[in-house]
């Protein structure tokens, strides 16, 4: 009978080649990594080869990234993200859009090629996009930079609405449109309170009015198909030259484009004490993404813009119900802990929203009246 190695036999050979001043052990790191996420040690073997032979170099480290990606590095600096499925979140269908998108050369990351098992795949290994998310280098960067992020993002997303844009054209069902406006229609009836709480004045009948017609300007928006997991810790910022790449493209429906853009460029620093709102979305990154939605679908730029604003207000307006909801006692555990209701959040989703992100439309009307306040 044939003697299989064992993972850390292959390990120990791997430490003899790979080692360099400095690194770390990788036996201890893959102990504890492991310990967060036993399917590391489990496939273990299996990865480490894909990886060591995509990269034709030996590994020098791994890490927990998140609840279900580790980080793996070679000795010659290269780094891979390995991420484990579970029932609720297989990864089939990421592996079929990842390549989809990356064959259409969206800025997505690119699918090692891996032996399979039949059937669902335990785990999937791509290149490493970057140290941060979008949400975490927007707390850190500076005006100037958060301004090239929302050009870059309002490209990539185009991009990817540009990949889809044959689905589209096949008919978005109606069973599609009636969801997304019933998932959002009941936080719409809340947004004009959310918005008279935030700005401390009263949810007066002209507020109302101007609110209801930037929820009739989103809701009627025609909705395409692309990713539905859309948020900004969802888009990885690399560490050379802050070129962005979107990830975690498992879930993919229909939605629409512009609350897409807003909330993949909004981030909310959950569960940072003190963290703040920010948004990488300027005049001229909406302005792009207009245009790109006019060349790929239908409609003029000034109506893309005004819906592209319409979910930009109406997402910020929903952050405020939130908020409230958390300096109430009314909000989940789960939320109190994520946000607080911190001064500094108050202030900066305040200055979020006051953003004028485009010339007219009905957004421009609440900005207005909120201003006065």
């Amino acid at each position: 009978m044939s003697h299989r190695p064992l993972v850390t036999d292959l390990i120990a050979t791997r430490l003899t080649v790979s080692r360099r001043e400095g690194d770390p052990d990788l036996e201890e790191c893959l102990a504890a990594t492991s310990a967060q996420l036993p399917q590391l040690r489990t496939n273990w073997d299996a990865i480490s080869a894909a990886i060591e032979a995509y990269a034709n170099s030996s590994i020098s480290s791994v890490r927990v990234a998140s609840k279900r990606v580790v980080h793996v590095e070679t000795v010659t600096g290269l780094s891979f993200a390995v991420k484990f499925g579970n029932p609720s979140a297989p990864l089939a269908r990421e592996v079929s859009t990842l390549r989809f998108l990356k064959g259409a050369k969206c800025p997505v990351p690119a699918v090692l090629q891996t032996i399979m098992t039949v059937g669902e795949p335990e785990w999937i290994a791509t290149e490493w996009g970057g140290n941060r998310t979008l949400d975490e280098f927007l707390d850190q960067c500076t005006e100037t930079q958060a301004d090239l992020a929302g050009l870059q993002l309002a490209s990539a997303v185009a991009q990817i609405e540009g990949a889809f844009a044959q689905v589209t054209r096949q008919r978005v069902p109606d069973a599609a449109r009636q969801m997304a406006i019933k998932l959002l229609e009941p936080w719409a009836d809340h947004a004009a309170d959310g918005l008279a709480w935030l700005f401390a004045s009263e949810a007066t009948d002209q507020l109302r009015m101007a609110v209801d017609r930037v929820v009739k300007t989103a809701l009627s928006a025609s909705l395409t198909a692309g990713p539905l997991d859309y948020h900004a810790s969802n888009v990885v910022v690399s560490n050379s030259d802050f070129r962005l790449s979107v990830v975690d493209l498992g879930a993919i429906g229909y939605d629409w484009p512009g609350r897409r853009l807003a909330q993949y460029a909004m981030s909310v620093q959950s569960g940072v004490p003190g963290g703040r709102f920010r948004t990488a979305l300027t005049p001229a990154s909406v302005t792009q993404f207009s245009e790109a939605l006019a060349q790929i679908h239908t409609g003029d730029l000034g109506s893309h813009v005004n819906e592209l604003d319409a979910h930009a207000l109406l997402i910020g307006a929903i952050a405020a119900t939130q908020l409230r909801a958390v300096s109430t006692g009314a909000a989940s555990a789960e939320r109190t802990v994520a946000w607080g209701a911190s001064e500094t959040r108050i202030t900066s989703l305040r200055t979020v929203i006051l953003r004028t992100l485009s010339h007219d439309g009905p957004a421009n009307d609440v900005r207005e009246l909120l201003a006065r306040t």
